[in-house]
Order: C-alpha cells, then structure tokens, then sequence
C-alpha cells in the first residue's frame, strides 16, 4: 500500500508499534502507570527463557508507544473530543496481559475520562495453533471498545 517492502525496510518496521524489532532504548524513559509496570515486572520475573531480556525489552517498547499515543492524542485533542480504542487481551506465556485495562489506567493519566467499556469474548486465538504456546495455561481472554471523552479542564 505504501509501495514499501516493510520486510526489507527496516527503518519502518522498526518504528511500527508492535514489531518484534526492538529499538534502542530512549534516553528518557516512559513513566507507565502502576499495571503496566506491574506487566513489565511480571514479565522479567518469568521462569521462561529470555524473559528477562528480549521479551522485557519488546513488552516494554510497546508498553511506551502505547503511553506515547495516548499521550499525544490527549496533546493534539480538544476538550470534549471523543477516542475510540478496539484492544485485545492476551497472555505472555501464562501471565494476562490485561491491555484494556492499561489502556483506560494510561488514558487517564493524560486527561482521558472513560465514557464506556464495552467487553466481547474471544473465541478463536491463533495461540492455540502454536504447540509450543499450549504448554502454558491460559484463561478466557476479550476484545474490547473503549470510549474516552477529552476532560474539559486538565
């Protein structure tokens, strides 16, 4: 669509939020609100291989993009605006990843107010074609349609 090959252009991919590249790390780090920091912290103390620092420093990475968007959404925004995210849960190796309730905690940390959470089941995860992922014992995990209103005064 953009006439780039995102496999062999690695300057964007890199750049996109959610790429398994990791980037080095910024010289100011993100402050993440109290569950994302617990996410990262259960992440790094996971018995798994690499958990500790490949897979900390990509949850991390999306973690601060993620802080990053909602950031300069609430930046760019005028009071009363409306924001519309669609997230889905999911695991790290058996631990939840609880995005939906990140993004609301993150959101309101910028002057994101929730108006509604509206949560869907999910039925099929592609993590139960993945062999190796089956070994880790996971629960139910939703889709969810998030609604924030820009707070009037900040």
């Amino acid at each position: 669509m953009l006439g780039i090959d995102v496999f062999s252009e690695k300057t964007l991919r890199k750049a996109l939020m959610g790429t398994t590249l990791t980037r080095q790390a910024s010289m100011t780090p993100s402050l993440l609100g109290p569950m994302a920091e617990a996410l990262l912290s259960d992440i790094s103390q996971h018995a798994s291989k690499a958990s500790s620092s490949y897979y900390m420093k990509q949850a991390k990475q999306y973690l601060n993009d993620l802080n990053s968007g909602l950031r300069e959404s609430a930046r760019v925004s005028k009071p009363g605006a409306e924001m519309h995210l669609v997230v889905q849960d999911s695991y790290y190796k058996d631990v939840l990843v609880p995005l939906a309730e990140i993004c609301i905690e993150e959101a309101k940390r910028y002057g994101w107010e929730l108006q509604e959470h509206e949560m869907f089941p999910v039925k099929r995860l592609l993590t139960t074609l993945n062999t190796s992922a089956r070994a880790y014992k996971k629960g139910d995990v939703s889709e969810s349609v998030i609604t924030f209103t820009r707070r009037k005064h900040d």
